[in-house]
């Protein structure tokens, strides 16, 4: 089994027994900037895969630049202060999110069906992922629009970055009624806006998404 852990990072989840091979871009929380290009392969030695892949590995994979390791080695150091105050950051953001009539549903890892079973692959008790989603139900060209924070297609910076998600990843379904309704059947809203919590004050984030929410 291979597992992409970007999304929460290595230095909030160990989930090496599990899994064969781990990858990791470590242009997102590691790096923190989104300045430079890096990703990490972590093999499981006691894989039955392991000494198959390991040589291929060596074969395969291109050496990154060295100036781009002297950026990363400098940003790296901070990567788990980086996240724990990320992770404070999104309790109070998704508590705030839980709590508005324009939303509908909060996507993150303390939500209900999701806070037991990632609480056990974390490295530290009660620390979230610094991705969450929400689901509005009041006009996502009206929130978008007034939103003044950062906009982008990355996540695992410094700075909160808000996305339309479906509708980069599936802007094709999105511009049709078949389609939407084929996206909403699975489980995709297009009303969805995935945000990545940076370390600002989160009252300050708050303060952006209350102007933004309003009706």
């Amino acid at each position: 089994m291979i597992v992409d852990i970007s999304v929460a990072g290595s230095a909030i989840i160990n989930i090496l027994p599990y899994v064969d091979v781990i990858v990791e871009s470590l242009t997102k929380f590691a790096c923190g900037n989104g300045d430079l290009m890096m990703g990490a392969v972590i093999l499981n030695k006691n894989s039955n895969w392991f000494s198959e892949i390991l040589p291929l590995c060596k074969e395969w994979i291109e050496k990154p630049y060295f100036r781009d390791c002297e950026r990363l080695a400098y940003e790296i150091k901070d990567y788990e202060k980086r996240v724990f105050k990320i992770s404070e950051n999104v309790k109070k953001l998704a508590d705030f999110f839980s709590k508005q009539p324009g939303i509908r549903k909060v996507f993150w890892t303390g939500a209900i069906d999701s806070f037991q079973n990632f609480q056990k692959v974390t490295r530290l008790p009660n620390i979230h992922s610094g991705v969450l989603s929400i689901e509005l139900s009041t006009s996502l060209e009206k929130f978008y629009d007034r939103l003044t924070l950062l906009k982008g297609p990355s996540f695992g910076t410094e700075f909160t970055l808000n996305m339309l998600y479906v509708y980069l990843a599936h802007y094709d379904l999105v511009i049709q009624d078949e389609g939407r309704k084929f996206l909403k059947e699975n489980g995709l809203d297009p009303n969805l806006i995935r945000i990545s919590v940076g370390i600002e004050d989160p009252e300050l984030l708050i303060e952006e998404y209350k102007k933004a929410l309003e009706v």
